[in-house]
């Protein structure tokens, strides 16, 4: 079966396999769960109270996105998460902490960016 869509979270929720198509050229291909997996970078997600931490004490990490009582790290290869989350509720009020690796998104975004 063939599914086609432009709405990636919906794709990274139905299917396993994935082609990603810029300007007619295939950038990305294979299993999802293989390209996730793969992928160099990853994302530290953080739900906490009060206010936001300094971001910058735990650099290398970069700000990818951030809100009120949520921020989403990016983190290159070898990050200790452990340590993050020690960094983190040094200052904070941690309600939820996850290392994953990116969004079918992230990975499109890459890819065509390449």
């Amino acid at each position: 079966m063939l599914f086609s869509s432009h709405q990636l979270d919906l794709v990274q929720d139905l299917c396993q396999d994935v082609v990603i198509i810029d300007q007619g050229r295939i950038v990305l291909a294979g299993e999802l769960a293989e390209l996730r997996a793969t992928a160099p970078q990853r994302f530290v997600d953080i739900r906490y109270l009060g206010p936001a931490p300094d971001w910058s004490r735990l650099a290398p990490l970069a700000v990818a996105e951030a809100g009120k009582g949520q921020a989403r790290l990016r983190a290159g290869p070898g990050t200790d998460a452990a340590a993050v989350l020690a960094t983190v509720q040094a200052c904070a009020d941690i309600v939820s902490f996850s290392y994953q690796p990116p969004t079918l998104s992230e990975l499109f975004r890459q890819a065509v960016a390449a």
